[in-house]
């Protein structure tokens, strides 16, 4: 019998196109705070082969769809305006998976009515918790 997984699937949080933090100076000694694109965490990842053919991840706002060293990056990007629909089949037991990506404007699918209420109840506590909090005075 065998007991174990197929596929692990890392879920990151890390940043596609890194960024570091430095100084500019602009005319009368007025310092703004500049980014310089750096490295990229999540392309780093897949570009050391640890063995996983798809990463799914969060925290950039834009969406993203790319291979890196065979390994498919999928983000979908802030606000829920994206989802990904991801089809991963195995042509035998002993094949390679295939992952099939597709990225698809969430606008298109009306809304769950179930799904809907439970958001707003538990946007009621988000929203009196942040109440609760600014009228604490932190």
């Amino acid at each position: 019998m065998y007991i174990g997984c197929d596929l692990v699937i890392p879920m990151t949080h890390q940043i596609m196109a890194g960024m570091r933090w430095s100084r500019s100076l602009l005319l009368l000694n007025r310092s703004l705070l500049t980014l310089e694109y750096t490295h990229a965490e999540d392309r780093q990842m897949a570009a050391a082969q640890l063995g996983f053919p798809l990463l799914i991840g969060a925290h950039d706002h834009d969406p993203y769809l790319e291979k890196v060293a065979g390994a498919t990056i999928v983000k979908t990007g802030a606000d829920a305006n994206m989802a990904a629909i991801i089809d991963i089949s195995w042509a035998s037991p002993d094949s390679e998976c295939e992952i099939n990506v597709e990225l698809v404007e969430t606008k298109l699918y009306p809304p769950d009515p179930e799904m809907s209420a439970a958001v707003r109840m538990h946007l009621k506590v988000t929203i009196y918790s942040r109440h609760t909090w600014r009228q604490s005075g932190c």
